[in-house]
């Protein structure tokens, strides 16, 4: 548990809850164990990669950071043992050292990623605004708040360093959307219920828009196949980085 003055034993009232938590703790003790890089990253990044750093609404380097490193704490714990369940010095000690080795490559390298979601989301929202039909507003207020499920509160741990590079995809299906909806013939309607079954079906099992912590590995996959499945829906050009259909989403939470 991480409180104000550090991180604290807390006692849950199941083994399961114990074991979902566990990992949380671990990130947190390995973020406090690392010195934050900040003044140096600041130092060699262009004006427009800190506006797109803060665009994505993180209020300073330091923080964006500090994201970043917990999400390559995850990466590299789960790497160890896929549940998070470590408990040994050396394996925390492996896990610090590698963070700390690979932190600033590795914020460099994800900074036009960045770049590229915080213009995506933009240019969606630009859509978004661009349509005045009033039939509309149903859908474009479904990709408002889309575009917000996408672009969470610490968003590089809550998309996760192995998703977070199909960001650009999906908000760029959001636009093409949008785009499609006055069109003569357009399909939105028949091609948004089969995606609309597929969320009510990850929402009915506890699965939410961003991932809470903790989410079973089949509401992580079921999650982002979802957004798969609306790449083939809505934007068929951009591709799938894995086939999507709502078959293979209740497959993926049904078993």
């Amino acid at each position: 548990m991480v409180s104000p003055s550090g991180v604290e034993i807390k006692l849950f009232a199941t083994e399961g809850e114990r074991r979902k938590h566990h990992i949380y703790g671990v990130i947190e003790l390995v973020r406090r164990a690392i010195p934050n890089p900040a003044d140096y990253v600041k130092d060699h990044l262009k004006p427009q990669e800190k506006l797109a750093i803060s665009a994505l609404g993180y209020q300073s380097v330091r923080d964006f950071l500090a994201d970043l490193l917990a999400a390559l704490a995850e990466q590299e714990i789960r790497k160890l043992e896929s549940s998070g369940l470590i408990f040994t010095r050396s394996e925390f000690e492996s896990v610090r050292d590698t963070v700390q080795r690979e932190l600033i490559e590795k914020a460099f390298d994800l900074v036009p990623t960045l770049e590229k979601i915080a213009a995506a989301a933009a240019s969606a929202q630009r859509e978004i605004s661009a349509v005045k039909g009033f039939e509309f507003l149903s859908v474009l207020n479904q990709e408002k708040e889309h575009i917000a499920q996408l672009t969470p509160r610490n968003l590089i741990f809550s998309t996760s360093l192995t998703r977070i590079r199909r960001l650009p995809v999906y908000l760029e299906a959001i636009a093409q959307r949008v785009r499609k909806l006055q069109e003569p013939g357009s399909r939105d309607a028949q091609l948004w219920y089969e995606v609309r079954e597929a969320i009510n079906l990850f929402e009915s099992k506890g699965g939410t828009m961003p991932l809470a912590m903790g989410s079973t590995p089949e509401l992580v996959q079921a999650r982002w196949l979802i957004e798969e499945f609306r790449v083939s829906q809505f934007a068929q050009s951009l591709g799938t980085a894995e086939p999507a259909s709502l078959r293979r989403i209740q497959k993926a939470i049904l078993g």
